[in-house]
């Protein structure tokens, strides 16, 4: 739900080390709008703040988050990741809440975890 998903985003984004990620659940599951909902409400409340956190991936039902002068860093290694053999497969990048973010594959996960 909107005001389940703010307040988890933010305990994280408080108790998070600077380097830290957080990874955001069912942000793209049809089952559950209220999660991206609650997610882009967030992080328009805290824009410019010590708290913000951006996305910088997209993948397994998953969003990627972390400190906002950490984000280059991270899309970086995880681009980097996608050209090495068993890293993750990247498909393209795209923006989601106003920064870049790569998109992975959906691979396997897909296939045994749908809604239906």
């Amino acid at each position: 739900s909107v005001p389940f998903t703010a307040s988890d985003v933010d305990l994280a984004s408080q108790c998070l080390h600077p380097d830290g990620v957080v990874l955001v659940d069912d942000v793209f599951n049809p089952d559950w709008p209220g999660v991206v909902t609650g997610l882009s409400k967030w992080c328009t409340e805290v824009k410019g703040t010590d708290w913000e956190l951006v996305p910088f991936a997209i993948g397994f039902n998953k969003v990627a988050m972390c400190r906002r002068d950490t984000h280059a860093t991270y899309l970086t290694a995880t681009k980097d990741a996608g050209e090495r053999p068993y890293g993750a497969r990247v498909r393209k990048t795209a923006e989601f809440l106003g920064w870049e973010c790569v998109v992975l594959s959906h691979g396997w996960i897909a296939t045994f975890h749908a809604n239906e």
